[in-house]
């Protein structure tokens, strides 16, 4: 786990970071920490139906945990530069030791004797020593990668069968994996083919390219408050119980990075604490309201392609980084979805995406028996191909509070989920810079664990559209129309392909 801090030199930005893979048998036990904890649990037991008071009692959480953090795990400093240094002893390689610090000093010392000598004979002399000097440096260069190497492959052959996670680790640091970890470069390419290197332009030159990229302004996003039934379900509206956060906290990964609270999965897992969240949870569901701070995601860029333009924010992926309190509610919240969607029988058989027990090999095994057996019958097959653009990010939120309405969703759960896009924001992290907070008010969070169900049922009625054409390929009196997870439909060749009425279908969604 990581905290970051602003350097003085405003070139560099320094990082906390905290081992968390060793917790503390005396983790959160000092008496005045679980005093204040408990009063905690008794203040959210009696609390209101308040904003205020919500934040200010997870607020009350993230710092009685972050002091524990303080106290108790082990941390060290690490230091990220603005951009990228090709400076040799600056960057050193994986096999640099300091023996090779002193050659290289030896190096660069002879040299400088070389070429500042004015007398014509001693600096015959010192090129002598330094060719000589250099190539003692280069001979223990070269004997040190082939050591690293060797050690490396004698590593991986030892653990790629014991333990895949260290071994995914290893290979990691290694090769292209290394490459990819450099940072960042702090510098933008304006339209006129000038570069910026000021820290102030780079940042808001992202934060405006993510800011367009993640709001579609062309789209009425934001929630619509009139979207309400009068539905009720026993199952969807009953108070969280203690056994459903336990099991979403068993299940929870470990080793991933957390949201703008800074407090990571493992620090969670403690008695105590199991019984703090499930107060809070419950709160959070019985009100509709959820802390301002679930609401903020941290943007980490991620590379698509190691030939794009590195000062291009586009070229980047967004990976957003939510808290990790925030996931174990919303694990709640879809498996509770999940169960009753699937129980109602509402998804169509064709979605087989993010669906237990089901596989997208399913539907390509399917899709490769009809494209054979047709072959053989020497008749003709036809596959529309959709894919969509930015397709999480361009989801009508309106849309899909109606569809979950139209749906028979409670007038409970609904107004949770709507809670939870009630006011989302994100910033995006670069080399320990943090860009301004800007607002997304279109598409689905992007790292939320409802996000892949809500986009289900999203699609669910294009595939109810797209069924109502009548296309697709005859099979036991059934048409075969989607094939993968929304992107495929089988057409048969006997009749006009209907290519306008399958993008009009989709084009009412996206």
């Amino acid at each position: 786990m990581v905290r970051h801090a602003q350097s003085t030199d405003n070139e560099t930005t320094e990082h906390v970071k905290f081992d968390t893979r060793n917790v503390p048998n005396d983790w959160l036990t000092d008496v005045e920490v679980v005093s204040k904890l408990n009063q905690l649990i008794l203040d959210l037991e009696h609390s209101e139906n308040n904003q205020l008071e919500i934040d200010n009692k997870y607020d009350e959480l993230v710092n009685i945990i972050q002091d524990e953090m303080n106290s108790k795990l082990d941390k060290r400093k690490v230091y990220c530069a603005d951009g990228i240094s090709n400076k040799r002893r600056k960057m050193k390689k994986p096999w640099w030791n300091d023996n090779l610090t002193v050659l290289w000093n030896e190096v660069c010392a002879a040299e400088r004797i070389w070429r500042k000598n004015p007398n014509r004979n001693e600096r015959k002399s010192a090129r002598h020593v330094f060719v000589k000097t250099r190539k003692t440096f280069d001979k223990n260069c070269q004997q040190a990668k082939r050591q690293y190497w060797y050690r490396s492959q004698e590593e991986l052959c030892a653990v790629q069968n014991g333990n895949p996670r260290e071994f995914w680790k290893k290979i990691g640091r290694i090769g292209v994996g290394n490459e990819r970890q450099k940072n960042i470069p702090m510098e933008v390419l304006h339209d006129d083919g000038s570069i910026c290197t000021d820290t102030d332009v780079v940042l808001n030159k992202w934060k405006i390219s993510f800011d367009n990229l993640l709001n579609c302004k062309d789209k009425d996003n934001l929630p619509n408050e009139s979207i309400t039934n009068n539905i009720s379900d026993d199952f969807l509206d009953c108070e969280i119980t203690i056994d459903e956060v336990l099991n979403v906290l068993i299940k929870a990964k470990n080793g991933k990075a957390p949201g703008i609270d800074l407090i990571p999965i493992e620090l969670y897992r403690n008695d105590i604490l199991l019984y703090v969240l499930h107060n809070l949870f419950n709160k959070c569901f019985k009100f509709g309201k959820i802390p301002s701070m679930w609401s903020k995601g941290i943007i980490t860029p991620i590379p698509k392609c190691s030939t794009a333009d590195t000062r291009d924010p586009l070229s980047y992926r967004g990976i957003t980084l939510a808290p990790c309190s925030y996931k174990l509610f919303c694990s709640i919240l879809n498996n509770r979805l999940v169960s009753w969607l699937e129980t109602k029988n509402i998804l169509h058989d064709e979605q087989n995406g993010f669906r237990g027990g089901r596989s997208t090999i399913d539907h390509l095994s399917t899709l490769t028996s009809i494209i054979e057996t047709r072959k053989l019958r020497k008749l003709s097959t036809f596959a529309v191909f959709v894919d969509f653009k930015k397709a999480y990010d361009t989801v009508n939120r309106n849309l899909l509070f109606n569809d979950l309405n139209d749906l028979g969703i409670s007038k409970h759960f609904l107004c949770v989920i709507k809670a939870i896009y009630s006011q989302v924001e994100c910033a995006i992290k670069l080399n320990g810079h943090m860009t301004e907070w800007f607002s997304v008010n279109s598409g689905l969070k992007q790292g939320c664990v409802l996000s892949p169900i809500l986009f289900n049922i999203f699609i669910n009625s294009l595939v109810t559209n797209i069924k109502a054409l009548d296309i697709g390929i005859d099979i036991d009196g059934e048409k075969i129309l989607r094939s993968q997870i929304y992107d495929i439909g089988m057409l048969n060749n006997a009749v006009t392909i209907p290519m306008k009425s399958v993008c009009n279908a989709t084009s009412e969604l996206f």
